[in-house]
């Protein structure tokens, strides 16, 4: 059964799928099962996702990659898969097969030729040289033939990755700073700080941040505009203090600081997860997020 939210996003088109999968690249996409007939997915990322029995009659793929996709059992009857990653893959692997045997053939022919030809001259008894000056003319060997070469075409770059990796490099080193508690008391609140510093060396940074556990201090790759969430499942109430998710790192400030008021709801061991994202605006692709 496939996921019903990356079947949501799918649907949505594929500049946001791709956009979905730039920023989720640890994600295996599940799209078993997906019913996809007719679907226009011309372009889109599909590599490394499970589409095992997948239903994709009649479906667009058009330089759709599928590198690694397992497509176990999917139904691609009228598929259009011209220019897909996938096809090319196997048409370059059938290529090279191919290539590989006549190499063979050939070098198999040129040895086995050359032992024949040993073989029937030891078996033909010499004649004696005459005592003139003519001696036996034997044969000139033909000259090797150079060895084929055999080119692999290289994985081609899509502009979204070549601006990502360019924005990753514009990302300078800093550090976050947060103090978890191991433990609360249900229906009483608790206020939690988490820091960040554009600044590598940062030493003072958990002196004084709130919170009862221990001083984590992390290095984090960070951008002049940092985005902070706390996040839980129904167990806790989360009150944010500060007045946005996202804000601006100030060079002449040592950190950046943001808050939330926690209560816990009910007793039992439940998880709080804190997400940082630096967030970088580019050029065809607007504002994308890296956590």
């Amino acid at each position: 059964m496939a996921n019903p939210e990356h079947l949501e996003i799918l649907r949505q088109g594929v500049e946001k799928w791709n956009r979905w999968r730039l920023e989720n690249p640890e994600v295996i996409p599940d799209l078993t099962d997906a019913g996809l007939s007719g679907a226009n997915l011309s372009g889109a990322n599909l590599s490394g996702a499970d589409l095992s029995r997948a239903t994709l009659a009649d479906a667009d793929l058009t330089d759709a990659d599928l590198t690694d996709a397992d497509l176990t059992d999917a139904d691609l009857t009228d598929a259009d898969l011209l220019e897909s990653q996938h096809v090319k893959g196997l048409l370059l692997r059938v290529g090279l097969i191919v290539g590989l045997i006549g190499v063979l053939a050939f070098w198999a022919y040129y040895f086995l030729g050359d032992f024949i030809g040993k073989e029937r001259s030891h078996s033909i008894s010499p004649s004696p040289e005459p005592t003139g000056t003519h001696g036996i003319t034997r044969p000139t060997p033909l000259p090797a033939s150079p060895e084929p070469s055999i080119f692999v075409l290289p994985t081609p770059i899509s502009y979204e990755e070549k601006e990502v990796a360019e924005a990753r490099k514009q990302f300078g080193e800093g550090k976050i700073a947060f103090r978890p508690p191991e433990e609360m008391i249900v229906s009483k609140a608790e206020t939690l700080e988490v820091r960040i510093t554009h600044q590598e060396q940062a030493d003072s940074l958990a002196e004084g941040i709130k919170g009862r556990g221990k001083a984590i201090v992390e290095p984090l790759k960070v951008s002049c505009r940092m985005k902070v969430t706390l996040t839980a499942g129904d167990a806790f109430t989360i009150v944010p203090i500060t007045p946005s998710e996202i804000r601006l790192l100030d060079p002449q400030e040592p950190y950046s600081s943001w808050k939330w008021d926690v209560t816990p709801k009910k007793s039992g061991v439940h998880e709080i997860h804190l997400i940082a994202e630096a967030i970088a605006e580019l050029p065809r692709l607007g504002e994308n997020r890296f956590t």
